[in-house]
């Protein structure tokens, strides 16, 4: 039988970009002193909705947990992680109530996760000279970028993995049931049509414009 109406839930996922360094010698002295790095673009790691969906559950649950027991500062250290959370009613509500509330929501001290390198970048400098045969591994482009004043070799190998394995820099989903709408079936089935599934080892080139940045090329890859 035929659908009249298809149910429409809005969803948003944020996804941590690694940059892609330009071709060509890295200007250590804009790196170093200025924090300047000359990219051409920006590149994700694979993921699926359902991992991602399942991580932000994990944090948020997580969250919850250290606000129930009196831990003020959770709620901002998970900001912190992702800013996206400030779409979950439950934090902006939380959050809002606490500030009522009068007492500082951040403890003393440094904003947890900012260093003068993020790791994102450091991750991306130590991959671009493995695959450009700088260095012969990851373990020589740690020392390489210790040498050139980034920072100690136990610092930059610690952002190197934090790039990899920190929930800072997880990807997450959320869904939004509460705004669903249902649409007829005679909108909501021209708009599918146009849907591409990606097959497994398939890509997808996009190319659009965006009003800032210009030229924006995309390409999407499945597994």
């Amino acid at each position: 039988m035929k659908p009249r109406t298809y149910e429409c839930i809005p969803w948003r996922v944020t996804i941590p970009a690694t940059p892609v360094p330009a071709a060509g010698l890295i200007d250590w002295d804009a790196l170093v002193q200025r924090e300047t790095l000359q990219i051409t673009g920006l590149a994700t790691d694979f993921f699926t909705t359902a991992a991602a969906q399942r991580e932000a559950d994990r944090m948020l649950r997580a969250c919850r947990e250290q606000v129930r027991r009196g831990n003020r500062y959770a709620l901002t250290e998970l900001l912190d992680d992702n800013p996206a959370f400030i779409l979950v009613e439950w934090v902006r509500e939380t959050y809002l109530r606490l500030l009522k509330g009068g007492l500082p929501l951040r403890r003393p001290g440094r904003t947890r996760g900012k260093h003068m390198v993020n790791p994102l970048v450091i991750r991306a400098l130590v991959d671009c000279l493995v695959e450009r045969q700088e260095v012969p591994n990851r373990e020589q482009a740690f020392h390489y970028l210790a040498d050139k004043g980034l920072a100690s070799y136990y610092a930059v190998r610690s952002f190197y993995y934090r790039g990899r394995q920190d929930s800072h820099f997880q990807p997450v989903y959320f869904e939004f049931p509460e705004r669903s709408v249902r649409v007829p079936a005679s909108i909501a089935e021209p708009f599918l049509a146009r849907v591409r599934i990606l097959e497994a080892g398939s890509r997808l080139q996009y190319r659009g414009k965006d009003p800032r940045r210009g030229r924006v090329d995309a390409t999407f890859a499945a597994l």
